[in-house]
This record gives C-alpha cells, structure tokens and sequence, in this order.
C-alpha cells in the first residue's frame, strides 16, 4: 500500500507542472484506477480464506481506497476555497486473531 501511495504522490507532484485541464484529466485517470483496483479488492476478498489466524482486512483496505478516490473527485470537483473535511486512513490491513 505504501508504494501505491508513493505512485499516487509522485503522480501529483508532477502535475503541479501542467496546467489544470490536464491535471483534470490524470486526475480522472487515477479516479478510473482506483474504481478497478477496489472492484479487485472485492474480488480478493471473496477468494481469501476466512480461517487464517492473521488475515488481510480487505474492507479496511476498500474503505481507504473509497476515501482516497473522493478526495480525488472533491479536487477536480470543488474549488479550494470552499474548503474540505479531511478523514485520516486506517492504514492497519492486518488483523491478529487466535485460531
């Protein structure tokens, strides 16, 4: 996840170049991104095993994801100077339990 991140972060600082049409546009790119990486998100979910002693937390991953892609969506959206909410992501995917 953190490397995705870093893809994410290096992708904007690169647009700080262009102008804001193209930014728009990457944006909308990533946006389309992120709706294909969380429809395989799903889709891992419903193929990994239920009784593992530590499992991945998917819906902690998808949840992330989700808040990732309307942050996206308000910017190409919203002006800055209406100002935005801005939620923390969960960032802890692994769950400990006993077996």
């Amino acid at each position: 996840m953190k490397i995705f991140i870093s893809v994410l972060l290096l992708m904007f600082s690169q647009q700080c170049l262009a102008d804001k049409d193209s930014e728009r546009t990457n944006l909308a790119n990533i946006v389309k991104e992120l709706d294909h990486i969380i429809e395989m998100v799903d889709k891992v979910k419903s193929d990994a095993p239920i009784d593992n002693r530590i499992s991945f937390q998917y819906g902690r991953l998808k949840n992330d994801l989700v808040l990732i892609r309307s942050g996206i969506r308000d910017h190409i959206e919203k002006s800055l100077s209406l100002g935005r909410d801005i939620k923390a992501l969960n960032h802890n995917y692994i769950k400990k339990g006993h077996k």
